[in-house]
């Protein structure tokens, strides 16, 4: 929703519902594991260590994952060409979600492989020596 167009992002989401229960699931249930599915556990931040920046993992907040996972859900329906309605391909990219065939998956785990290879880079602020 951006620019106030909060009745038209409701209608949008609404679609993709519609969608969702004309395939024969249930939009609630779909909904949720789509969320739980494409919401990222962590993010990276740059930051500099000497004359190198480095990417350095830092956990997400509940919230802030659900902002993410939505963000990367519109962002991949809206890159689908198909001749659909912009709802009826959030609703088709929640179902490829649940179906394990979306490229944000792909997006996801390639996020956490880098967490993986960067965590030496971890900034321990809250340390007791």
């Amino acid at each position: 929703m951006k620019q106030g167009k909060k009745q038209k992002a409701t209608r949008t989401f609404y679609k993709a519902l519609e969608y969702i229960q004309t395939k024969g699931q249930s939009s609630e249930q779909v909904l949720n594991q789509a969320m739980e599915l494409a919401s990222p556990l962590l993010k990276l931040c740059s930051s500099k260590k000497g004359s190198k920046n480095v990417l350095s993992p830092r956990p997400l907040t509940l919230k802030q994952q659900r902002r993410v996972g939505i963000l990367w859900m519109v962002d991949q329906a809206s890159k689908n060409k198909n001749r659909l309605e912009f709802g009826e391909k959030l609703g088709q990219e929640m179902l490829n979600l649940v179906n394990g065939t979306s490229p944000i998956l792909q997006r996801k785990l390639l996020l956490h492989k880098q967490a993986l290879q960067n965590r030496s880079n971890v900034l321990m602020t809250d340390r007791i020596l």
